[in-house]
Formats: C-alpha cells, sequence, structure tokens
C-alpha cells in the first residue's frame, strides 16, 4: 500500500454502550494522508497558540466556557481544511434487533461500519487505512474481522483495506471525530448534558459555517459533512 495515495479513515463511536439510551454514533474523519496531516499541523500550532499541552485531548466533554474561543478556533480550522471530511452513521437504537437477524453485537458493529465507509469507499479508488479507536486487548482481533467483513461481505474485494487500532491521545484526527460525534449526539440527547451553554454555542457555530441539520440525514453526495440516520432496510449511502 503506498502510503501517500492511500485515504485515511479515523473511525470513533460514542454511545455504543446498551445501557445508554442516547443514539449511537460512528463517526469518522477522513480524507487523503496529506490533507489529514495538514490539518494535524495546523491544530499543534492553534494548541500553542491558546497554551494547549500537546498531548491534551480535543474531546467534546472538554468543551466548556473557558475553552470556547479554542474549539471555535478548531472549528474554523476543520472548515477551512480541503479533503478533511465528516461522515457519521446515527443509529437509534429502538431498531437494533440482533435476535432476530442472529448476529451478535460484534456482528451489528462491523455492518454499521461498512455502511459508514461503503460511501467513501465507494467514491476513491484508492487504498484505504482504516484507524479505530483502541479500546480493549481484543481491538486487533477486530480490526482482522472488519477488514474479512469489508473485502468479503461487503463485496470490495477489488479494493485494498488495512485495520489498525490506535489510542485517541495520539491522533488528532480520531479527537475531530469525537469532537464532531459529540455535537451530533448533543443534538439528539432526550435529557442529560444538552444544556450546557458552551456546547450549544459549539453546535450552533457547526450548523451556521456548514448550513446543515444535524438532526437530519444529508444527501449522498455531500462530502464535508455527510450524516446518515440509519434505519432497518433504509438504502445503504
Amino acid at each position: 500500500m503506498k502510503d501517500s495515495n492511500s485515504i485515511v479513515i479515523y473511525i470513533d463511536e460514542s454511545g455504543h454502550l446498551s445501557s445508554n439510551d442516547s443514539p449511537m454514533i460512528l463517526g469518522c474523519i477522513w480524507g487523503r494522508k496529506d490533507n489529514i496531516f495538514e490539518f494535524s499541523r495546523k491544530i499543534k500550532h492553534l494548541k500553542k497558540e491558546f497554551g494547549i499541552p500537546h498531548r491534551r485531548e480535543i474531546k467534546w466533554t472538554k468543551v466548556s466556557d473557558g475553552k470556547l474561543d479554542y474549539y471555535k478556533r478548531i472549528i474554523d480550522v476543520f472548515s477551512e481544511s480541503d479533503g478533511v471530511n465528516y461522515r457519521a452513521v446515527i443509529i437509534d437504537k429502538k431498531y437494533i434487533d440482533n435476535e432476530t437477524w442472529q448476529q451478535s453485537d460484534d456482528d451489528f458493529y462491523y455492518k454499521m461500519t461498512y455502511i459508514l465507509v461503503k460511501n467513501i469507499v465507494e467514491r476513491n479508488s484508492r487504498d484505504f487505512k482504516i484507524y479505530l479507536d483502541y479500546k480493549d486487548t481484543i481491538s486487533h482481533k477486530r480490526c482482522e474481522e472488519l477488514e474479512y467483513f469489508l473485502k468479503i461481505k461487503g463485496k470490495f474485494s477489488s479494493k485494498t483495506f488495512a485495520c489498525q487500532p490506535i489510542k485517541s491521545y495520539e491522533v488528532i484526527a480520531l479527537q475531530m471525530a469525537d469532537l464532531l460525534n459529540g455535537a451530533v449526539r448533543f443534538c439528539n440527547m432526550q435529557h442529560g448534558d444538552n444544556s450546557s451553554v458552551a456546547k450549544k454555542k459549539i453546535v450552533d457555530e457547526i450548523i451556521e459555517k456548514f448550513s446543515i441539520d444535524l438532526r437530519k440525514s444529508t444527501a449522498k453526495e455531500v462530502e464535508k459533512n455527510n450524516l446518515l440516520y440509519w434505519k432497518p432496510k433504509s438504502e445503504l449511502v
């Protein structure tokens, strides 16, 4: 795989715990490797400008009044970074029925990840490097299973995939996925921490800057911020 020609996809998940009544969100930051590298370089410079330690993660849970300007600038950098995109699949957990479909939680995860990357893979002829947020000791096995699912069951046998787990504190693109996932989740929460003024301002910033409704699916061809609110048997866009 030639890294200079590859598409890199950094996947983060939010609200995936079954005990959590908020939607499950699989979101990713993706683009050509050189574009992602330049975006990360600009964010590192921004951290220095605001006196943020370089190893401190960008996270939705850390959005606060004191860091509002910093997080607004992060959204600006993302907006201005050509070729750096966000795609998310949002799943209302009431639609998850593993028993009927005779599948495990992992099976469902692989299917949703396939739906997440399908839109990206179909419109790009390059090789693909997929990074998953490291969760536990079975993360490597999950990556192996995902590679198999994409190539065989996903019918992308002509494409080249390589999947590996990474730790979020090491990768700015993965942290950016967490931030945007959090904004989408915030818009869909029925209760809980959806009263934060600072987080509401970040959501408003995203809505205004990208002219997007974070509660609805976007058109399939939208690239910068692409959302799919999944339902069973819905079109896999």
